[in-house]
């Protein structure tokens, strides 16, 4: 039973090694969180569907948030340690929105308030990962071809 495990084990390593030139490669050609789209993909664990027009955010070089909700334009202030980094903590403050009427603004909500309660962020080449503490609040997908 031992020498299956650590058979496992040896092929497990092997097979994660080999594609070690794969993430190199994605991660040379990953996302910078300043200056990119972000598209909402989900909001508290749950997939937002029809968002690839609403729902998104670009952070400034001038840390200035702007973007969509589903019939309102939104911005505000972004504040991080680093934006050069991969992860790290985040503060989005100020944020305001257009007041337009919306037959239905609860994903809009939503999504403003998880933006205002984000305090850290991970970057995974193309996903921008918006936690309250452990807690993931968020996921924005980057278009891979732009």
């Amino acid at each position: 039973m031992k020498l299956r495990t650590l058979f496992l084990l040896a092929s497990a390593t092997a097979l994660l090694g080999s594609c070690c030139n794969c993430r190199k490669l994605q991660q040379a050609n990953a996302k910078p969180l300043v200056g990119t789209e972000w598209r909402l993909t989900q909001l508290d664990g749950k997939e937002v569907a029809g968002s690839s027009e609403k729902f998104c955010i670009t952070i400034s070089q001038d840390s200035r948030i702007t973007g969509k909700g589903d019939c309102n334009r939104i911005s505000g202030s972004v504040s991080m340690f680093d934006a050069v980094k991969r992860a790290g903590p985040i503060k989005i403050d100020q944020l305001v929105s257009t007041k337009a009427f919306c037959l239905d603004q609860t994903t809009e909500t939503k999504f403003c308030k998880a933006l205002q309660e984000a305090d850290n962020y991970k970057l995974d080449i193309y996903m921008l990962l918006l936690y309250k503490g452990k807690d993931l609040l968020a996921v924005l997908e980057a278009d891979k071809w732009k």
